[in-house]
């Protein structure tokens, strides 16, 4: 029987370099390979415990350091390339940079919106 897939938010490819700051050690300039309004995947060969705290900055381009984006998450799947992160905190800054990242890269940018519209992303 095939696995169901129990994400309740759209994930998007997206690559851009993000900075991980764990328990024991910072990982910066890792490659993203998707994001969602939940969480994202970083790709590195590093592994921290699932539930570990993260500390998350997107660099994104075009705007300047004071503002990136962020966030606060924990380690929510550690994967044979890399970590995916569920998001636990955004300001509501990061939350309006991710969801114009979501939604340009959405197929259909409407069910976004309806997600948001369903409760909250945490």
């Amino acid at each position: 029987m095939p696995s169901q897939d129990k994400r309740r938010r759209t994930r998007v490819s997206f690559q851009t370099l993000v900075t991980l700051v764990g328990p024991d050690q910072t990982l910066p300039g890792l490659a993203t390979r998707d994001i969602s309004l939940k969480g994202l995947f970083a790709i590195t060969p590093a592994s921290w415990p699932e539930g570990s705290p993260v500390a998350i900055r997107l660099l994104l381009a075009g705007l300047e350091e004071a503002s990136q984006p962020r966030l606060a998450g924990r380690v929510a799947r550690v994967g044979r390339d890399g970590l995916a992160i569920e998001f636990t905190e955004l300001d509501p800054d990061g939350f309006t940079h991710l969801h114009k990242i979501v939604s340009y890269n959405s197929d259909d940018p409407d069910r976004i919106d309806r997600e948001i519209g369903q409760g909250p992303v945490f």
